[in-house]
């Protein structure tokens, strides 16, 4: 029997995807942009990826995939709250100074580093073709994500974000 759940789910996450991703195109924000898209491929990948072959499958490395992703979760969600508490901003994404806490004082894009981790996650989840072509290309969106906020954030903070720059890695490990 064919199994509904994945496709009803990424119809779901692609409305939220897709007007994120207008907003940005609408905004001309890119970083904005490819972060939509990079969302997009993720989810495509992990809800539609479960419909072809994998290369193998056991429930260890369903289990490791799974805490992988939920670890790339917890990263991205936890900056989320951090953002809204300490960034100052009428919302978390406006914040109006340079956060360095949690995870924020490892790395300077810890929500990009969180959605690379869930990326990973789902290759050992669901290893397919379909699978890796995508997770890769948003895997790779998450990068540029990072490289564009980073203009923004230089533009936006100035001498404060060099200085933060210079003490804090990109992902914490380059």
């Amino acid at each position: 029997m064919f199994d509904l759940f994945p496709l009803i789910a990424w119809i779901i996450m692609m409305g939220f995807c897709l007007h994120w991703l207008l907003n940005g195109i609408k905004m001309k924000i890119k970083y904005e942009i490819t972060a939509a898209l990079a969302l997009i491929f993720y989810f495509t990948g992990s809800f539609i990826g479960q419909y072809f072959n994998k290369f193998y499958q056991n429930s260890i490395t369903t289990i490791f995939g799974l805490l992988i992703i939920a670890v790339g979760f917890f990263i991205f969600i936890s900056q989320l709250i951090i953002m809204k508490k300490f960034g100052q901003g009428k919302n978390w994404e406006n914040t109006t100074i340079v956060i360095k806490k949690g995870w924020f004082k490892y790395m300077r894009h810890p929500m990009y580093f969180g959605c690379a981790i869930a990326n990973i996650g789902v290759l050992i989840w669901i290893p397919s073709y379909f699978t890796i072509i995508f997770m890769i290309i948003s895997f790779i969106l998450c990068i540029f994500s990072s490289k564009w906020e980073e203009q923004v954030n230089l533009e936006k903070f100035g001498e404060e974000y060099e200085k933060y720059k210079e003490e804090v890695k990109f992902w914490g490990i380059i």
